[in-house]
């Protein structure tokens, strides 16, 4: 199998499950309420994708197609190496479509620090976790970061730890955590 080939049918492999993967980087996101059904979803998605290459791999090796088992094996290997940077572009593909939006904010606050809710997630059993994006072009966000976090009034003297991310540029993700 000439080189052009083979990674022409690596790149088809790895089309489904690093598509998967964006998909619920972006949709967790967007919804962080939806993370656990959409990762259960996903994981669903994965096990099958992966029961059917097992049995693809299976049938090439019985043909004595070491070239196609090649290419289906090194294709779930690039998944698994794939699959935390492509789920972590689920933030930056947020902004990116939300951009016009925020730009406009923005430029009503005059370019001071300007925060957006994207949602919160956890259970009765989880962290309760609050995404903001924040713009700070000062940067001064970032000394937040691994701050406590403490509720002012009752019943909400919750604690908690806050983490700054930065996203690009004055952009950046903060995430406020609550142990239940």
């Amino acid at each position: 199998m000439a080189p052009a080939a083979f990674f022409h049918r690596l790149i088809k492999e790895l089309l489904f499950p690093v598509g998967l993967v964006l998909l619920v980087g972006l949709v967790w996101s967007f919804a962080p309420a939806f993370g656990f059904l959409v990762f259960g979803l996903a994981g669903l998605a994965l096990f099958v994708w992966l029961a059917i290459l097992a049995v693809r791999i299976l049938a090439a090796c019985w043909e004595k197609q070491w070239a196609s088992a090649a290419t289906i094996v090194g294709g779930v290997g690039l998944s698994v190496i794939l699959a935390w940077p492509v789920l972590q572009a689920g933030p930056y593909l947020h902004l990116a479509v939300m951009y016009p939006y925020y730009q406009a904010k923005i430029i009503q606050a005059h370019g001071q620090r300007t925060a957006f809710y994207w949602g919160g997630d956890g259970a009765a059993i989880s962290t309760d976790n609050d995404y903001w994006l924040v713009y700070d072009s000062s940067g001064k966000v970032r000394s937040e970061n691994g701050q406590p976090m403490i509720g002012k009034e009752p019943p909400h003297y919750h604690y908690g730890v806050v983490t700054v991310r930065p996203l690009i540029g004055s952009f950046y993700l903060r995430t406020e955590s609550i142990p239940d």
